[in-house]
């Protein structure tokens, strides 16, 4: 399958009162705010400027590469919330790899079980799409909300490494895959 044509299986899906669609410019301002809220922040090891600087020059690169795509997830209907952005890679790592790129809820909207059902619209596309067999991610082992969330999802384990993020602090940065076929 052609690197843009895997994107459609993901614009557009809608499960359980969410809806996944490709992020726009008009976008920008609710996507700062996920991704540069000092939680977000806090929880990536990252430091604000960096996270701004990283954000502003991907935003800039474009919504619409052939290897990456920027999605807002939202709740379905006519007021349509945006709850969470993600970037997703394609392919990435492994030949045939989906890769979970970056995930950030809405601040307003956590413990609100988006994280657990955006993954799991994720996966139910990748899943039927014949394109990908592995999907995988990366994710600090001080994450442990994170961690947890794709563990559930029976993504394993497949390479642990030291890491310093952006803010000084040391971690292990570890790699998460889940096999599809």
């Amino acid at each position: 399958m052609h690197t843009f044509a895997i994107w459609a299986i993901f614009d557009g899906i809608e499960e359980n009162g969410l809806r996944l669609r490709f992020a726009t410019d008009s976008d920008f301002s609710f996507v700062r705010e996920t991704v540069c809220h000092p939680s977000t922040v806090r929880a990536l090891g990252d430091t604000l400027e960096s996270a701004q600087a990283t954000l502003e020059q991907l935003w800039a690169e474009g919504l619409d590469g052939p290897g990456m795509r920027h999605f807002i997830a939202e709740t379905e209907g006519k007021e349509a919330i945006p709850v969470g952005y993600l970037r997703l890679l394609y392919p990435f790592a492994w030949p045939c790899s989906l890769w979970l790129s970056f995930i950030a809820i809405a601040p307003s909207r956590r413990r609100q079980c988006f994280g657990r059902r955006i993954l799991g619209m994720l996966l139910s596309a990748a899943a039927r799409s014949d394109c990908v067999e592995k999907f995988g991610m990366h994710t600090g082992s001080s994450n442990a909300p994170a961690r947890r969330l794709y563990e559930s999802f029976c993504f394993r384990c497949v390479k642990c490494e030291p890491w310093q993020n952006e803010d000084g602090t040391r971690d292990e940065r570890v790699t998460y895959c889940r096999i599809l076929r």
